[in-house]
């Protein structure tokens, strides 16, 4: 267990950022910017509870990693599923595998659910949205 209390987001999401932005097809961000690629990655959303007493901690959670991608018609999802399975093999490449961290231990990393979405602007411009949603166990 880690030994003292501390906030993981900033580790965990650097950690993804760093492993996965020079390896896929599509940019990679931490935060999004104004106005973002036509279809891009984004790392975000970390929820974890902590568990633990004055000297040892335990943070669970998911994180979610959205593949987003306004360059094809509504429903394509082909493109986007190709970058999932591209982010999946990097970051879980076997079964055993778990995402290094700088200064945590990161016991547990395995993708947990994906679902998708499809938005329509009035323009009718189509954003389909891949969640890929990974459990993480780090002390």
């Amino acid at each position: 267990m880690a030994e003292a209390l501390k906030e993981i987001t900033w580790e965990l999401t650097t950690a993804l950022y760093n492993a996965l932005k020079d390896q896929i097809t599509y940019p990679v961000y931490k935060v999004i910017p104004k106005p973002p690629e036509s279809a891009y990655v984004y790392i975000g959303n970390v929820t974890y509870n902590t568990e633990g007493t004055k000297d040892d901690w335990l943070y669970s959670g998911m994180v979610t990693i959205r593949v987003v991608d306004e360059s094809h018609a509504a429903g394509d999802l082909k493109e986007a599923l190709e970058v999932v399975k591209e982010i999946r093999q990097i970051l879980k490449p076997n079964k055993t595998a778990v995402l290094s961290l700088s200064t945590s231990n990161n016991v547990i990393f395995s993708p947990a659910s994906t679902s998708a979405t499809i938005t329509l602007s009035e323009e009718g411009l189509a954003r389909n949205e891949i969640f890929d949603i990974y459990r993480f166990v780090i002390e």
